[in-house]
């Protein structure tokens, strides 16, 4: 007997087929929609990555700047303060004294020089011994870009600035220039000269103007010591109303 397959049967078989390609196609472009979504995500997570990793980069480079201009300016400070308290300790205890000039035959001078670029004067020191003294003789000026102070312990002040007896201490770097001035009366009335000359008597303070390479700038004026001359008991009157 033959065999004759059934119109229903083979539709039933067509309708399968059917249900299955399209189940197959759903799968894969269910699959093709995960796995684009995936590289999205990937891409998303790297570029947040790079951002987060360039902001820290860029705020480390921020700290560390700051902390480097901070350091600087903390060194910066601290060398104005220690110039500060040297020059307090140098022109607050300036005083006259004199000592026999050679080319003056012997003859006492005062051992003070004031010029607009460098200073040389005599100040009181502390001591340990009584045979070290109390009196020590210092210049100060500028060599090159530092500002530069001599000392010498025993008079006079060699012109020779090679000489054994100096000893020479560095004040300050990165100086453009440096001025002194020094405070005088003249018809009851303060002035600076630039140039002391050759006065017999010492000026009431010195004033000295730093000029830093970085464009700042700095003074420092400070009381002589042992300056009577311009110096009165009670009321300071000017000359002119005492003559009324």
């Amino acid at each position: 007997m033959r065999y004759t397959p059934s119109p229903l049967l083979f539709f039933r078989s067509s309708r399968n087929l059917r249900r299955g390609y399209e189940s197959t196609v759903q799968g894969m472009s269910r699959t093709w929609r995960i796995s684009r979504f995936t590289l999205i995500e990937v891409i998303i997570a790297v570029s947040l990555l790079v951002t987060v990793m360039g902001v820290l980069f860029l705020g480390t480079g921020t700290v560390m700047s700051s902390w480097e201009q901070l350091e600087s300016h903390a060194r910066g400070f601290e060398d104005m303060l220690s110039l500060d308290r040297t020059l307090d300790v140098l022109l607050s205890n300036v005083i006259p004294f004199t000592w026999p000039d050679e080319e003056l035959e012997g003859r006492p001078s005062m051992m003070f020089r004031g010029e607009s670029g460098q200073t040389t004067f005599a100040y009181i020191h502390s001591f340990n011994r009584l045979e070290d003294g109390a009196i020590r003789s210092c210049r100060l000026m500028q060599e090159k870009n530092e500002l530069v102070a001599y000392y010498c312990e025993r008079p006079p002040f060699p012109e020779d600035l090679g000489s054994d007896k100096l000893r020479r201490s560095v004040l300050a770097r990165n100086i453009h220039s440096v001025s002194f001035s020094y405070m005088d009366v003249e018809d009851d009335r303060i002035t600076f000269i630039d140039d002391w000359e050759d006065r017999d008597y010492m000026p009431l303070a010195i004033l000295i103007r730093v000029d830093w390479i970085d464009g700042a700038s700095q003074n420092w004026l400070r009381r002589t010591a042992g300056t009577s001359y311009f110096e009165r008991w009670g009321k300071w009157e000017q000359k002119n109303k005492e003559s009324k």
